[in-house]
């Protein structure tokens, strides 16, 4: 049986340690799409900014837990918008991640981007979909010598619909990989060098959003992460649901911690939520 504790932050001065979630090197922003993290228009983030919508919270029962559902029109969250400089975004090498489902298929909805494509301008990265398939999509500035253009990288292998997958793209300066739950399912070398932004954008989450155009997803997100380097296939295997890794983990509400004391003993459970200085996290028995 499981129980709520009250953990206050003070508690640190008198000998306890809270290992609440150590950020994996190199994560920029990690965001976990459950009610802890959605509340009314907002979502707060783990790690980065915060996200806002105007539309209306909706849920989907499914893989562990009850997530966020995009409804297809309005309710995906904007962490940003305007010019890159003002995120320091990733800028020599990218990963991003999602745990998501689609239940209707759109060429070029998205789980999470920073992009511009119009006519010749073609700036920034997404991880999305297209022609029913799950698609990573960036530009590079490459040699510096003709204009930058976006390259989209579709998986072979069309999804399911319903069904949740782990998607993850990754951009090392040289080359673009594209992962479906673990496994490679496209790569190329068209790209290379610094990633080449617009001079304005939007981060989002749940839809594909430039300056005249935008196209929601319809399905659902669980967790999105984007890093400033470039993971390794293990690294990718390592956050598929079952591996150990906290994205799409076992774990149904909140985040894996840690309390540590001097004397060794250690409890340990789910951080579900916070109130000011008191953590509320939910464990078995101390061990």
């Amino acid at each position: 049986m499981m129980r709520r504790l009250l953990v206050f932050i003070a508690a640190i001065l008198l000998g306890i340690t809270a290992t609440c979630y150590s950020a994996p090197p190199g994560l920029w922003a990690q965001w976990i799409l459950d009610w802890h993290h959605v509340s009314g228009n907002t979502l707060t983030p783990i790690q980065g900014l915060p996200g806002s919508t105007g539309g209306t919270a909706g849920w989907v029962d499914g893989s562990g837990g009850r997530w966020y559902r995009m409804d297809g029109s309005s309710n995906h969250f904007v962490m940003y918008s305007g010019a890159p400089g003002g995120l320091g975004l990733p800028s020599t090498a990218i990963s991003v991640e999602a745990w998501g489902m689609v239940q209707e298929s759109r060429d070029w909805s998205s789980f999470t981007n920073f992009i511009h494509d119009n006519g010749s301008y073609e700036r920034g990265w997404i991880l999305g979909t297209r022609n029913g398939a799950f698609m990573f999509g960036i530009a590079s500035v490459r040699d510096g010598k003709s204009e930058p253009y976006l390259t989209y990288m579709t998986a072979e292998r069309p999804y399911e619909h319903g069904k949740w997958y782990h998607v993850a793209g990754v951009y090392d300066g040289k080359r673009m990989k594209l992962y479906v739950d673990g496994r490679l399912a496209a790569g190329c070398d068209y790209q290379y060098g610094a990633i080449a932004y617009p001079d304005e954008g939007t981060l989002a989450i749940g839809a594909y959003i430039d300056s005249d155009e935008q196209c929601n997803l319809v399905g659902a997100v669980r967790e999105v992460r984007i890093y400033g380097r470039a993971l390794t296939a293990a690294e990718v295997q390592e956050s598929l649901p079952g591996s150990g890794g906290l994205l799409g983990s076992g774990n149904t509400e909140g985040i894996p911690a840690r309390l540590m004391m001097v004397d060794g003993f250690s409890i340990e459970g789910i951080l579900v939520g916070t109130d000011g200085a008191i953590l509320l996290i939910e464990t078995g028995l101390g061990r």
